[in-house]
């Protein structure tokens, strides 16, 4: 059975048209992080292959529902504090192929993960709130810096512009806050047709034979990501 790891203060909306597609399960606010970011998963984790590194910090009740649910998981060697850059060190982009990060910040069980993998080293602290990888290595990322990094490295990336994409407590949110990638679909939290650039994404998208699920008909909303597991067969 599928899973999928969502901030509790998504929308109903949200969390409805999800729950078609696994079990939700609702990531609780931490009290020490500032409220913007405090309930969203992309912070206090990092998904590689189909196996959370989750920061020791996180509430007890969430463990207790990865228990519950049979969801793979280890303990990360840091905890998360209450503002930048203790708030960054899960906040990684993985690939089959490429760990994504700021390697200054990164916790250090996710290399030991990722050994066999292409270190590809990014000034953005908040990685995983900027880009999403769809298949065969394919980026589309909200920071400049990203998308030039992975340009240079001869990846496919766009550049998606932050207009119309909310984070409540913020001027704005990011693109990977907003999505979540299961099995050739991209979730997006919002509609994609509010973006500026919302046909060039869609084509870069479809170009891929990714199918795009708008999980509200409003702005996009940046809720941490959309995190997808499946629990293990005991």
């Amino acid at each position: 059975m599928k899973c999928i790891i969502v901030d509790e203060r998504a929308s109903d909306q949200t969390k409805h048209k999800l729950s078609e597609y696994g079990n939700v399960i609702e990531f609780p606010m931490h009290s020490h992080v500032y409220s913007p970011i405090s309930a969203h998963p992309d912070i206090f984790m990092c998904l590689i292959d189909n196996q959370l590194i989750v920061s020791p910090s996180v509430n007890p009740s969430f463990i207790k529902q990865l228990k519950h649910n049979n969801i793979n998981f280890i303990f990360g060697n840091k905890s998360i504090g209450s503002n930048h850059p203790d708030t960054v060190g899960y906040n990684v982009v993985i690939t089959k192929d490429y760990i994504i990060h700021n390697p200054k910040y990164t916790d250090r069980k996710i290399f030991e993960a990722t050994e066999a993998r292409k270190t590809i080293a990014v000034k953005q602290f908040y990685t995983r709130c900027s880009l999403i990888c769809i298949e065969n290595n394919k980026f589309l990322t909200s920071d400049e810096g990203i998308f030039k990094t992975l340009e240079a490295e001869g990846l496919s990336v766009l550049k998606v512009s932050t207009n119309n994409i909310t984070l409540k407590g913020l001027t704005y949110g990011l693109f990977g806050g907003c999505c979540g990638i299961s099995e050739n679909i991209l979730f997006i939290n919002g509609s994609i047709s509010k973006l500026d650039d919302s046909l060039e994404i869609i084509d870069f998208i479809k170009s891929e034979k990714t199918k795009i699920i708008e999980l509200q008909d409003d702005f996009l909303e940046d809720i941490g990501g959309i995190f997808f597991v499946k629990n293990i067969i005991l």
